[in-house]
């Protein structure tokens, strides 16, 4: 529940993307799609010198909308699995986001 401006501010959430970010770029490799080392750092600087927005997940989810969790987290996690890359911490955040979109879906009692 916040924009990139505020995720990229705060030395905690900034650190956690960029472990994210590092660990969808080592599944990418393990699917033979090479982003370059540098590349995790380039998109957080270009992240800094944007307009704030907020992600289209983060829209889907404020206004009540699936989040298209199936195209982007559990589609690449297995493809990452069958290449034998496990990716821990976009698997908590899938699981994480799979809870929020069920309570708000009504399938998880308050």
């Amino acid at each position: 529940n916040a924009s990139t401006a505020q995720l990229i501010k705060q030395a905690d959430s900034r650190r956690l993307c960029e472990a994210l970010m590092e660990e969808v770029r080592l599944g990418a490799a393990a699917c033979d799609r090479t982003l370059p080392p540098q590349a995790t750092q380039l998109m957080l600087e270009r992240t800094e010198r944007m307009v704030p927005y907020d992600s289209s997940m983060r829209l889907d989810y404020l206004n009540s909308r699936p989040m298209e969790l199936a195209a982007i987290f559990a589609a690449p996690l297995r493809m990452a699995q069958a290449a034998g890359r496990e990716l821990p911490k976009v698997e908590m955040l899938h699981q994480q986001l799979s809870f929020l979109e069920a309570i708000q879906a009504g399938a998880v009692a308050r």
